[in-house]
């Protein structure tokens, strides 16, 4: 949660190497932390002039600390959504 001023849960390990962990402090002081699980195509594939690469995305409320982790751990095994005619690669982001 937000503004607990604990550090501890701060550096917990992420669970690919594409995750990343940003910290906001609200006007009022209260820290947050947003995650944040890229495609793995999102930094190997350079946009081309005239065609930006755009990706859906899923937000996973009050993420911390089991479920960012198991919609990113789901996000990113292909074939999980191989079953499904619907799998792009999408953005996490846990709030």
């Amino acid at each position: 949660g937000g503004g607990d001023g604990e550090d501890a849960p701060w550096d917990a390990p992420l669970a690919f190497a594409t995750c990343e962990s940003h910290r906001l402090t609200s006007a009022e002081g209260l820290r947050y932390k947003l995650l944040v699980s890229l495609p793995l195509s999102y930094r190997r594939e350079p946009a081309s002039p005239g065609h930006e690469t755009t990706y859906p995305v899923i937000y996973v409320l009050d993420a911390e600390p089991y479920l960012f982790p198991l919609i990113a751990v789901a996000a990113r095994t292909n074939h999980f959504f191989m079953r499904t005619r619907w799998h792009p690669d999408f953005i996490v982001v846990g709030i």
